[in-house]
């Protein structure tokens, strides 16, 4: 009985030091690298921000460090588990992203992905078996539930419509929408976003 209570009070512990301090302090950090979002959103990039630094450089290192790289992967998968988004700690992501909600993102762990770019629910990063993966411009734009696949790359300041299956690569600037993907505009600007618009966009 006095071991359970023991147990309990020690998991009890972790969740509230998870709560109150690991939470917010990845929400702090998720900000002030200008990401978006919803708030668990910004726990799991704040998360990926100050986990994926350590872990590239533990991976670059031979003995010791290289195996506790496996420990650091699995924690932050652990951690990042409440979130329901998939990002592993190779992935490379820049700053200002924007993701409104975590349910069904998943990337692959080679995926690529620029500043200020956005990502919507459902969005999937997929490789293509064989070492090549998606490598995301600027300011992109994915629309929910599109997959991106293979060794793609999607330009500056492009927009990939819901639900495209992306499987070729993509000017900047073009609008994508289908399946397979078919750029139906080029030079499209989005009309709803904050950021600087683009010369020669209609």
């Amino acid at each position: 009985m006095i071991f359970l209570t023991i147990v309990s009070f020690i998991v009890n512990l972790v969740l509230v030091a998870w709560l109150c301090i690991a939470v917010p302090t990845s929400v702090l950090y998720a900000k002030r690298l200008h990401h978006r979002g919803s708030w668990w959103a910004l726990y799991v990039l704040g998360l990926h921000a100050a986990c994926a630094p350590l872990y590239f450089r533990m991976r670059q290192q031979p003995g010791v460090f290289f195996a506790l790289s496996r420990p650091l992967r699995m924690a932050y998968q652990f951690l990042a588990l409440p979130a329901g988004a998939d990002i592993p700690l190779s992935a490379k992501i820049g700053r200002g992203l924007t993701m409104g909600h975590t349910a069904g993102v998943v990337l692959t762990h080679l995926a690529t992905i620029g500043d200020y770019c956005v990502i919507t629910p459902g969005v999937v990063l997929a490789g293509d078996g064989l070492g090549g993966a998606p490598v995301i411009g600027r300011n992109v734009y994915i629309g929910a539930n599109a997959v991106i696949v293979g060794s793609v790359l999607v330009g500056d300041s492009a927009t990939i419509g819901a639900g495209a299956i992306v499987i070729r690569d993509v000017p900047s600037r073009a609008l994508v929408v289908g399946n397979p993907g078919a750029v139906v505009k080029q030079n499209y600007r989005r009309s709803f976003h904050d950021y600087a618009k683009e010369a020669g966009c209609e």
